[in-house]
């Protein structure tokens, strides 16, 4: 469904600009590069800017041009501005915030209010685009306030794209409270625009909550608006939304319709977001009207051009799409496939921590609002008080009183305010102590589990035989082998995560260590996935040694009549998901309970307790990441455990960065 969200222009916020063959004419006769032709080509390339955005690129273009001849520097911050403009309508975002932010540059360097203004609602606009609602909001709520203050009616229209941005997070209550303070508004007004804007989202708002009969009748409504003031990128929504609502009562014929109507319009207009939204919904109706190959065309048509805009909110539809388009004609693999597409962007956009900051910005902006209303307030009395002077003493006490007992009230609220919000601060930096506690606790355990004292006198024990039997290269070899462990055990016991080739030197010394301790009596390989790169990823330190010192122990000490041979290979199973696998030919787990004793129970707890604890901790720090600790029984002897992760890049590491190699 398509929300309006509209750009604005301080070019926009002046009188109401001529026709465009006067202007044409104006331009005509006024050759001279300086600031009148850069205010008629200015003006010339917003008249056309919903229509023919290239040609508008064109105007702002040459007024670029001819830069060092300007005297007015609003005149560039206003082809910048619109030059902006321009690339929302293509849905080039990247090239939109440029420009934007070079406009919103020039006009606060002047201290131009109208173009502050109309610059951070274009910037708003441009992460409402990418999905960045929290950024939007914040950029909205600013622009709404710089509006109000100079009486602007643009005003109403921030109200309208705050209502977008709660719509889009479900947050129906508060879309449907600002889109009715917009048209309260728009009654003093009586602008046609914002009366289009306003019934659209209405209508929009009605079929997102499931009234899809008030919704159409709303919809309907700001198609005869917006037809009437000519608004072609609005006359395009309207007929999009409209196919989204019959395509959600099943109506997909005519849902199909009202898509081609809308696709034909925008790419006239060349909106690359509206175009890929229209092809998604085309190919959605032609899919269950079961024209397969039709379905497929505009399904990949909307899915090239939503992976060209990042746009992930399209990307999403049309991988639940695809994958509903492969069940049906039987490639189940393809099908899962797009199914995880869906489920993964699905969860990106649905980010409590967005919803969590759209919250927190609303209670600011609320307290900003009555912040001033009362120092408004405060001036208003005191003027007061000045006039009610020349009336007599008598009303400058009662002023003064009722001044005091305001500012009391004032003042214990403000006192009130600021114990809750001390209050949650503590609250949250209790729960994040605690939260570390519990960390350091988990890397002591593994610790512990690594470096255990029954390791290290084997290890020492293993040394000093060396030593006995005149054997100085093997004995200093296990010296140095041991050192580098502890060493790496100790670096990477400091990180919450660390470089995958640290970790996977560390298990390798590890079990080199382990195999002469028990006098080479197995054979051990290490395996890394030919296009897995260690040193690009990282991983919690001191998860795998467990499982290793677990098949030795209990597997692979016990095999007899035949070599051992433990197996630990690392691998991505999916785009997102690392696969690390012990697997060893020992005597497997069920004979191995049998076997065991009391030493290595105890060992055996410490170390797959300490791997529990760790997961578990990682899961509560990151909690839209996968973890899996998984035992397999293969038919012959021996053991397989698989652990599965996150695939974590280190440029995506969040908690402070990865210690180097």
């Amino acid at each position: 469904m398509f929300w309006i969200t509209n750009w604005i222009s301080a070019f926009s916020l002046n009188a109401q600009l001529p026709a465009q063959d006067s202007l044409l004419r104006l331009l005509d006769a006024h050759p001279q590069q300086d600031d009148r032709r850069a205010e008629l080509l200015n003006g010339l390339a917003f008249l056309l800017h919903t229509s023919q955005p290239d040609q508008t690129l064109a105007y702002v273009d040459e007024v670029i041009g001819f830069v060092d001849k300007l005297k007015d520097k609003k005149k560039l911050s206003s082809a910048y501005s619109v030059k902006a403009i321009a690339y929302i309508v293509k849905s080039d975002l990247q090239n939109a915030e440029m420009w934007a932010k070079k406009s919103l540059e020039i006009d606060q360097r002047i201290g131009h209010k109208p173009g502050i203004a109309s610059n951070t609602s274009n910037l708003g606009l441009i992460y409402y685009r990418q999905n960045n609602y929290p950024f939007a909001l914040l950029r909205f709520q600013e622009a709404a306030q710089l509006f109000k203050e100079t009486s602007n009616p643009n005003e109403i229209m921030m109200y309208l794209n705050m209502s977008a941005i709660y719509a889009e997070t479900k947050n129906f209550r508060k879309a449907e409270e600002y889109i009715q303070l917009a048209r309260s508004r728009n009654k003093q007004v009586n602008d046609p625009r914002l009366d289009g804007y306003a019934l659209l989202n209405l209508g929009t708002l009605y079929t997102d909550e499931g009234d899809y009969q008030k919704g159409r009748i709303y919809l309907d409504s700001a198609l005869a608006v917006n037809q009437k003031t000519n608004d072609q990128s609005n006359i395009a929504k309207a007929y999009g939304n409209l196919g989204s609502s019959y395509a959600k009562t099943h109506d997909y014929q005519r849902s199909k319709i009202y898509y081609q109507q809308a696709l034909a319009i925008n790419t006239t207009l060349g909106n690359s977001r509206s175009i890929a939204v229209n092809h998604c919904g085309i190919g959605e109706s032609y899919l269950m009207l079961d024209s397969l190959l039709l379905a497929y065309h505009h399904l990949s048509v909307s899915r090239a051009t939503s992976e060209q805009l990042h746009a992930i909110d399209i990307q999403r539809d049309v991988s639940q799409n695809l994958s509903r388009y492969f069940e049906k004609t039987g490639r189940l693999d393809s099908a899962l496939y797009y199914h995880k597409q869906f489920l993964l962007l699905k969860d990106s956009l649905d980010n409590e921590a967005n919803r969590k900051q759209l919250t927190r910005l609303e209670l600011q902006y609320d307290f900003d609002l009555k912040e001033q209303e009362y120092i408004q307030q405060q001036a208003i009395s005191k003027l007061q008080i000045k006039q009610l002077w020349l009336y007599g003493v008598l009303l400058v006490v009662l002023l003064i009183s009722l001044t005091g007992y305001l500012l009391n009230r004032s003042r214990i609220r403000g006192i009130r305010l600021r114990n809750e919000m001390r209050e949650k601060e503590l609250s949250q930096q209790a729960e994040s102590l605690l939260l570390q506690q519990q960390l350091s606790e988990s890397e002591l355990k593994a610790i512990r589990s690594q470096m255990n004292p029954h390791f290290i006198f084997n290890v020492l024990n293993s040394i000093e035989s060396y030593i006995l039997e005149n054997d100085a290269k093997s004995a200093s070899q296990l010296v140095q082998q041991f050192a580098r462990l502890t060493r790496l055990v100790l670096e990477n016991s400091t990180q919450a995560l660390v470089s995958a080739d640290r970790e996977w030197m560390c298990i390798q010394l590890y079990t080199q260590l382990e195999a002469t301790r028990f006098e080479h009596s197995f054979d051990y390989d290490f395996q890394v996935e030919a296009d897995l790169n260690l040193t690009e990823i990282v991983l919690p330190p001191m998860l795998i040694q467990p499982l290793i010192e677990n098949a030795i122990l209990h597997g692979l000490r016990h095999a007899r009549g035949y070599r051992g041979m433990l197996s630990v290979s690392i691998a991505t199973e999916a785009p997102q998901t690392v696969i690390i696998s012990v697997k060893d030919n020992g005597i497997g787990r069920e004979k191995a309970r049998k076997l065991k004793t009391n030493v290595g129970y105890k060992q055996k707890s410490m170390g797959l307790e300490a791997i529990h604890e760790r997961l578990a901790l990682f899961k509560l720090s990151n909690p839209t990441s996968t973890t899996q600790l998984e035992y397999l029984d293969p038919e012959e002897n021996g053991t397989e455990v698989r652990l599965r992760l996150p695939l974590i890049r280190r440029e995506q590491y969040p908690i402070g960065g990865v210690k180097a190699s």
